[in-house]
């Protein structure tokens, strides 16, 4: 990439209460090489712990000189998805990585890895790797994602992955201002869905992250009563966002999987006029019967 004065790439991180964390984080991101234009956004959403004060205090004893960086201060909890967003929309680079306050990357050399793929791909609007990931403290055996057998990913291969680690993504900067005002839902999920409507995903096959599992985390409750109900909802209004017919596709069967992930969790404890309906609706759902005897949920 030539030097220039503009920005290469954008940094953002996002922050609540990871005081125990985030120095792993800023590391893993002033550890990088490359002699690119960087911008670091760093934006705290109300943390009530010494967050905001270990990130201080690391920037003033931490600097270089190819990296701005910009710390925001948010004294109203804007809640996680608005303020993914709205960190996003505020970079200015050609490229956006992200890395939220309790995950870290390994690599030192992952910048410049994934600035080379997507110049050298153009039709990808986006690539990610694998993760480490560390569970209370203990790396588990297996990376995030385990494994899958393509770089180049369309929708439907994208969509046969679980999900891939947040702190993995690097894309093309793109407008993404139409999720502003979104407040509840997973800012990750529509993202990938709006960036694999503008092309594909290249997947590299190397671990250069952690992704960090705690019980400060949303993904800790993934299989939560609470969880499930209120996903399965926030589901049924994404749909609005997207106009590509895979993608809206692949979001029904997402939504339906989760039903179908609830009433085995959680059916039994319903009345029996709810169990019926659950029932009901996953008997009449277009993709639930081919998908249950394709895949058995493996849930």
């Amino acid at each position: 990439m030539e030097e220039s004065s503009k920005i290469d790439v954008s940094i953002c991180v996002i922050t609540y209460n990871q005081e125990a964390y985030i120095l792993d984080t800023l590391k893993g991101i002033f550890d990088q090489k490359g002699n690119f234009n960087t911008e670091l956004i760093i934006s705290d959403d109300c943390s009530t712990d010494n967050t905001l004060s270990t990130i201080n205090i690391f920037l003033k004893e931490e600097t270089k000189p190819n990296i701005k960086v910009e710390v925001i201060s948010h004294h109203k909890n804007q809640g996680a998805t608005r303020n993914f967003f709205k960190t996003l929309n505020r970079a200015s680079g050609e490229y956006i990585a992200i890395c939220e306050g309790d995950d870290y990357w390994i690599d030192s050399t992952k910048l410049i890895k994934q600035i080379e793929i997507l110049e050298k791909n153009a039709d990808c609007s986006f690539c990610f790797h694998k993760a480490k990931v560390l569970k209370n403290g203990q790396f588990e055996q297996v990376t995030y994602p385990t494994f899958f057998f393509k770089e180049r990913l369309n929708v439907n291969d994208f969509f046969l992955l679980d999900s891939i680690p947040t702190c993995s993504v690097f894309f093309r900067k793109t407008n993404l201002r139409s999720f502003k005002k979104i407040k509840n839902s997973h800012g990750d999920f529509l993202l990938f869905c709006k960036l694999l409507e503008l092309g594909k995903a290249y997947y590299l096959n190397e671990v250069m992250a952690v992704y960090r599992k705690h019980l400060g985390g949303i993904s800790f409750h993934f299989s939560s009563e609470k969880y499930l109900n209120n996903r399965i909802t926030e589901l049924k209004g994404e749909v609005k966002f997207f106009e590509n017919d895979q993608i809206l596709k692949q979001i029904n069967i997402s939504r339906m999987r989760l039903k179908y992930k609830f009433f085995k969790n959680f059916g039994k404890n319903q009345t029996f006029k709810m169990r019926f309906i659950l029932i009901l609706d996953l008997l009449t759902n277009k993709y639930f019967i081919s998908y249950y005897f394709k895949n058995k949920f493996n849930l």
